[in-house]
């Protein structure tokens, strides 16, 4: 991360990164994110980070607002084509697609993190309904999250 980056930008990194490591499949390692300058631009809505580790041949995308509320959550199945009309031509670089499987949009997103920091999503949960927490695991995750900042402004 750059040694500039703004609040908002460590926030994002450090929602990206940790939802980063709910996502990967793959056993335990760390992923390097960086938040960029973004150039100024209509287009830009916020921050993004893609996910290709872990499961062979699936891809995560994350796309989350300029506020570090997430937008969407998509999972991909990466497609190699490596011919055009049934001939392959080996000077050619292959075709990647990416095939959408699912996508999980807005506060299911959160729900999503709540889930695993309270232990209770589901291995492959991508192959579940992501059901919304309870109003007392709300409470819970919610009082955990509260003491983290609580304790985390007093170290500082």
């Amino acid at each position: 991360m750059p040694e500039t980056a703004t609040p908002i930008q460590a926030k994002a990194l450090d929602k990206l990164t940790e939802l980063a490591s709910i996502l990967c499949q793959t056993p335990p390692h760390s992923h390097e994110l960086s938040i960029t300058n973004p150039i100024a631009s209509e287009a830009l809505e916020g921050y993004s980070v893609i996910i290709e580790c872990g499961q062979g041949n699936i891809v995560w995308a994350v796309q989350m607002w300029a506020n570090c509320s997430f937008r969407r959550i998509r999972r991909s199945e990466k497609i190699v084509k490596k011919c055009n009309s049934g001939i392959v031509d080996p000077n050619k670089e292959p075709k990647i697609l990416l095939k959408t499987l699912q996508v999980w949009e807005g506060s299911v997103c959160d729900d999503i993190i709540k889930l695993h920091k309270l232990g209770q999503l589901k291995a492959e949960w991508w192959n579940h309904p992501v059901t919304l927490i309870d109003k007392d695991d709300e409470a819970k995750y919610l009082m955990e999250d509260e003491t983290k900042k609580l304790l985390s402004s007093r170290s500082n």
